[in-house]
């Protein structure tokens, strides 16, 4: 796992104050945290220097969802995972966020998933997708159970997805032959499925 080396901007929006606290205290001391009690404080103290967005799902004033959309709207280009108690349904998939991490986590998972964000931020759209979908179809599979799964075609219209996304970018670093590239593909591909919750 390659720590991020330089700072990152990282707003933190949780309406939960002590772990909000909690949150910017884990961050190295090198990043830029911005905190936000509501959805409507983190817009008003997002801009384009913004890296990564930590945020809860429900949150007063503008949920995490309806913010998620506004920074999609606006074109922000960042990072961003929700936190939240909220358990994962197959509606997690809308969600326009990179990672989804279900309360109680820890520093090492919240360390973890800031410098995987951090890292992916100079790489291009597509592998940030396919870190997503990666990411988000393993906590479907930690929460769910095979059979629902199964039973689901979004499912599997996402295993597809990412089968094919997985093949482009392979097939996209060995034609550039970017060895840096390759290896965080690589990493994505353990490091999905070994993120917060997927134990």
């Amino acid at each position: 796992m390659t720590v991020h080396e330089s700072g990152a901007t990282i707003l933190i929006a949780e309406d939960d104050q002590p772990l909000r606290e909690l949150y910017e205290a884990w961050l190295p001391a090198d990043d830029t945290v911005r905190s936000a009690a509501n959805g409507q404080e983190a817009l008003e103290r997002l801009d384009d220097t913004v890296d990564i967005i930590l945020l809860d799902r429900q949150m007063p004033q503008l949920s995490g969802a309806e913010l998620l959309e506004v920074v999609d709207d606006r074109e922000y280009d960042c990072q961003s995972a929700m936190i939240t108690g909220v358990e994962p349904g197959f509606d997690i998939l809308e969600l326009k966020c990179e990672a989804y991490l279900t309360k109680p986590v820890s520093k090492p998972e919240v360390r973890t998933t800031v410098d995987r964000l951090h890292q992916l931020d100079a790489y291009s759209e597509p592998l940030q997708e396919y870190f997503a979908l990666v990411s988000k179809k393993a906590v479907l599979e930690q929460h769910k159970r095979p059979t629902e799964l199964a039973e689901h075609s979004r499912y599997d219209e996402l295993v597809e997805t990412v089968a094919a996304m997985r093949e482009r970018l392979a097939d996209e670093s060995a034609a550039f032959a970017d060895d840096e590239f390759q290896e965080l593909l690589a990493a994505v591909d353990t490091e999905a499925t070994a993120l917060p919750n997927h134990r």
